[in-house]
């Protein structure tokens, strides 16, 4: 994406082109303020239209952990080769935790953080509840943009970690569980 947005900004510089006289007399503060701002919007807008961890639950009392993710998007996203883990040294892609990796547009998707895999042998991890877990999600084909989040700990049993309103900045801690549901807060 970071190749698309230089691409698209060297073409606009071409198609402003100016004779080297009027180039002299042009003001170049008023040029480069312009350049900051359409950065500044492109990077909103990417960062609102990306698919984000919605509500953890830590240690259900009938599941395994499990995850929700959450598109804001108008169109359905593929997250099967996202990384995903507990500790930054041993990620999983989502196509290991789970069958199914399409978020819908505006819609969830829960993935279970443990499954046995065709050899019949345990794949994934555990969440700790006790507030000492960071959960690391590395979207496919980015260079290094890590999503950290910091779970705080469950005093009570078969309650979740999660943002309210779905998918915004803000979380709360010891929700209901909304498996593939919308956040509500108790």
């Amino acid at each position: 994406m970071k190749h698309i947005f230089v691409s698209t900004l060297f073409l606009f510089s071409c198609s402003e082109a100016k004779s080297p006289e009027e180039e002299l007399t042009q003001d170049t503060t008023e040029q480069d303020t312009d350049t900051e701002e359409t950065e500044d919007d492109s990077q909103e807008e990417i960062e609102q239209g990306k698919v984000v961890i919605n509500e953890i639950s830590i240690d259900p009392t009938d599941t395994e952990d499990w995850i929700e993710f959450y598109n804001p998007t108008t169109e359905d996203a593929d997250i099967g080769a996202w990384l995903i883990g507990d500790d930054i040294e041993e990620l999983y892609s989502i196509s290991q935790l789970s069958a199914d990796t399409i978020v819908p547009a505006g819609g969830f998707l829960a993935i279970y953080t443990k499954m046995i895999d065709e050899n019949e042998e345990e794949v994934g991890f555990g969440i700790k509840k006790d507030g000492t877990e960071t959960l690391f999600l590395l979207e496919a084909g980015l260079d290094g943009d890590v999503e950290e989040i910091i779970i705080p700990a469950m005093e009570t049993e078969n309650l979740t970690y999660g943002r309210i309103p779905d998918g915004s900045d803000s979380w709360e801690n010891e929700l209901a569980p909304s498996f593939e549901s919308s956040n509500t807060p108790e």
